[in-house]
This record gives C-alpha cells, structure tokens and sequence, in this order.
C-alpha cells in the first residue's frame, strides 16, 4: 500500500503517533518517497533552530527526526550532528522537555552506522551546550548496546575524557562529568576507576545526579551483566511507539494468586549474637541489627573550648597585628571569597607554614565553585602539615567522596576521638571536635553502622544544636536508613520468591 502525501501529514502534525506493525511495514517500503518529503524540510528547520533559536513547525520536526531515522534516511546523521549546534533550550523549546537528553542520544546511535568519529568533535568541544555534549557521548554508549560500535573502543576514549575534565583549567564542572561516569557505568568501565574516583573526590560530581556507590556495583555486577542491561534498554526504545491494542497481551488466570504468606519469627528468650537476625536479612544478629541499635557513646576524655586555642607555633611566632590579620581571613571568606583570595595568596607567601592559610584558601575556592583548585590546595595542606586536624578532616572526606571507606578512617590514623589523634592535648576548640566528628559521622552513615553515627550526632548537637554539620549528617542518616531498610525488605523479597 502506498503512503500518501495525507499519511506523512498526519504523522508530522502528531495526529497519528501509533503504529501497528503492518503500518510501520508499510512506512519502510515506501522509504524513498518518505526520504524524499523529509530532505528540504528538516534542512530547513534544523537550520532555522541553529541560526535563530526556534523553527516553523517544532511538531513537524518532532516527528520528522523519528520518522526519518526509522526509515534510515541517509541524511540523518548529519541532520542530528547539526542539530546539536543549537542550544538544549532551543532543542527542547522545540520538541519537548529533555528531548535533548531523553530521545537525542538514542536517535543518533540508530541513525548511525557506528560512525562515532563524526560524534567525537563535538563531545570534545568545551564551548558546546554541555547537555548536548552529554548526550553525544550518550549516543555512543548506546551504539555499543546496538552492537555498532565495540566497547573496547569507547573505554580508552572515555578515559582520555575524564582525563581531560580533571585537567581542565577553567574549572568547569556539571552535567557533561556526570554523563562520564554514567558510561564508565554502564560499560562496567574497571579500567577507569582510578578516574572516576577523582571526579567525586574532586568535587566534580554533583552528588544528587549519581553516586560512587552505582559505579562501584557496576563493577562488582561484572561486563556481561552490564552490556546486557544496556542492551536491554536500548531494545526498549521505540522510534515509532507500537499501537497499544496491537502489543500481545498475557492471558490472565480466573484467579488471582494470593501472595505467598511470610511466617513472622518469634523473639527468643535471650537473643545470641550469633542467633539469625529478627529482620530476616539472613545475617546473624551481631552483623546485622545489633550493630545498628547497640548504643555508642564516643568518648570525649578532652575539654571543649569555645575561645579561641592557639596551637600551631607558626602562627604564634607571627606578630599580633599579622595574626589578627590571618583571622581576619575567617569572615572575609564568607563574605567576598573571590575578593579574599589575592590576599590570602599574598599572605602565604609571607608565612608558608601557617596551615590555616591553606585552610582559609581551600574554603575560598569552594565557595567559588573552582573544585579543581580546591583539590589541589586540599592535596598540599596534608602534604605540608600531616598534622594539622581541618586538613586531615578534608582529606578524610574526600575519600570518602572517592567511595574508599577505609582510606578514609586510615586519613584520620583509625582514630575514634581527638585524644587518638593527639595524646598530648586535653583541650580541643568547639570546632576542631565538630569538624572531626562530622568525618566520622559521615564514614560510619557510609558503613552503615548507625548506631556510630547516632552518638557522633548526639554530641554535634550538644555543642551546637543550630550546627549546619549536625542537620547534614541527621539529614544524610534518614536517607541512608531508609535505604538500608529498603534493601532488606528486596533481600528477604527475593528469599521468600526463591
């Protein structure tokens, strides 16, 4: 049956969006007069949208990138590769929300026939919409998911891009970073581990995008499990949706199964540490919920002081006027951090072993957004001053943000409280004990182990109750409780179905 100049109509005005299996048949034998109605058209608006930020008809081109990719136009690729010079407002203005990073990425790995060359340009072009960047890499993994591309091509480039973000001097940071990781993860990408780390560590990675944690399963779920997966969602994509009624639907029994009964387990008298738990997690007791409800109090054999302690004989060699200066730095930071810098700088080349200097400077550069620089700083504080408690702190943090748990306790010389840290002090400043005890806190919400983590908080808030630190670290437990509880209840799901 032949396809009218009616029937392409219809589809591009977004009247007729699904498609039974004979009309998509029918569509790809009359391919050549479809290619032939596409070809001025999506020139001309794709252009449109480059040059001026919008197009006659955003519907029509809508549906006229999904109808020429399902008939494999051969104009396509370079329809998409244009297409990507326009900004990602533009491009969803367009043709819907996140359309640029929702269905661009899957168009172009299927109207490419594993030509991922063309794609690298723009990947690799900084002053390109990162979005758009993100989904040109995305692309690529999904080729690799269509078999068009190999996977042992994509990691080595993948690894030259994230060594690329991590040297970037202007500091930039965002989405495109994110998309990174998610590739390594998704190709179980073990040869870049190393770098993927240094992203979180760097602060380059925002948090609520993606996690260290999904990166490290993928590696311990293995390659072949991963590639299956993408696989699979590649396959789940549709160009054309099917037409509801024409999907094959699963005959339905008469009667409902009743789901299977859970026998609820009786408390013993004396519960064993080694007696199975009464979660049902498997575990034994002293694995399991008694490491979360057994009480911790941290010990605090040290005064607190809430005046200020001089500690470092650098800084107390300075003269009176130089250190009310270095002081000063605390509040100028928070106030105009970009305008404290210079002054900082100037300061530390006058008193280079003065550690809170670099202190003052790396809370400059993270209040400016320049991780990169914040890093660096970080490395040669602990470098210079393995001693000094706030840099041990950061440093200890950013392990944790790397996803290794025990370096991180090991950056802290396995110390539960500051007389582990420093035997010969018996007074501690308010904020050295908050600082500290926050690492802590955050390591153990990371191990789970939250009965730590409730004692560390209990005493955040007995020096602070207003502390910005104890309403992270309160804020970061119930989320990681309630992840953990889910976990179980998938665990024990999965026990009672095998």
């Amino acid at each position: 049956m032949k396809v009218s100049k009616v029937d392409i109509d219809r589809i591009l005005s977004g009247e007729h969006t699904e498609f039974t299996a004979d009309e998509k048949k029918n569509l790809l034998e009359n391919r050549e007069e479809i290619i032939e109605s596409l070809d001025a058209f999506l020139f001309q608006e794709v252009s449109d949208l480059v040059e001026e930020g919008e197009c006659s008809d955003p519907t029509a081109l809508y549906w006229g990138f999904r109808l020429g990719v399902f008939v494999q136009a051969p104009f396509m690729f370079d329809r998409l590769l244009e297409l990507c010079y326009a900004s990602t407002e533009a491009i969803d203005e367009a043709m819907g929300w996140l359309f640029s990073t929702g269905e661009l990425p899957y168009l172009f790995a299927y109207a490419a026939s594993g030509n991922w060359e063309e794609i690298k340009p723009l990947i690799e072009d900084a002053e390109l919409d990162e979005y758009v960047r993100a989904a040109c890499l995305d692309s690529i993994m999904f080729m690799v998911g269509l078999g068009k591309v190999s996977r042992l091509e994509v990691i080595p480039y993948a690894k030259e891009l994230i060594k690329g973000v991590l040297e970037d001097e202007d500091d930039r940071t965002g989405f495109f970073a994110v998309a990174l990781v998610n590739i390594c993860e998704k190709l179980c990408a073990e040869e870049c581990t190393e770098g993927v780390r240094e992203l979180f560590g760097c602060f380059l990675i925002d948090p609520t995008q993606t996690s260290i944690e999904y990166f490290l399963e993928a590696l311990e779920q293995g390659k072949e499990s991963c590639i299956k997966e993408l696989q699979e969602t590649v396959k789940r994509y549709q160009i054309l949706n099917n037409l509801k009624s024409d999907e094959p639907s699963e005959k339905k029994s008469d009667e409902t199964p009743s789901p299977p009964k859970r026998e609820m387990s009786k408390k013993p008298a004396a519960m064993g540490r080694n007696d199975p738990c009464l979660c049902g997690s498997g575990k034994k007791y002293k694995k399991c919920c008694l490491k979360h409800s057994t009480p911790f109090i941290p010990r605090t054999d040290f005064d607190i002081s809430f005046e200020p302690l001089e500690t470092c004989e650098a800084f107390n060699t300075l003269p009176e006027k130089e250190r009310d200066i270095v002081n000063s730095f605390l509040l100028k930071v928070k106030a105009d951090p970009k305008g404290t810098i210079e002054d900082i700088l100037h300061y530390l080349e006058k008193y280079p072993n003065v550690p809170r200097l670099y202190n003052f400077l790396f809370s400059a550069y993270r209040l400016l957004d320049q991780p990169r620089k914040a890093a660096q700083v970080l490395k040669k504080t602990v470098e210079l001053f393995p001693n000094y408690l706030f840099g041990l702190v950061e440093y200890s943090l950013y392990f944790l943000r790397r996803g290794e748990l025990d370096q991180a306790h090991v950056a802290l010389n396995h110390a539960m409280t500051l007389t582990d840290l420093y035997p010969d002090r018996k007074v501690f400043h308010s904020t050295e004990v908050e600082a500290f005890f926050y690492a802590l806190a955050q390591l153990f919400i990371k191990k789970e182990e939250f009965n730590h983590v409730k004692g560390y908080l209990d005493l955040l808030k007995k020096i602070n109750s207003e502390s910005n630190l104890a309403k992270d670290v309160e804020m970061k437990m119930d989320g990681a409780l309630s992840m953990h509880t889910i976990a179980e209840s998938f665990k024990e799901l999965g026990k009672n179905n095998s």
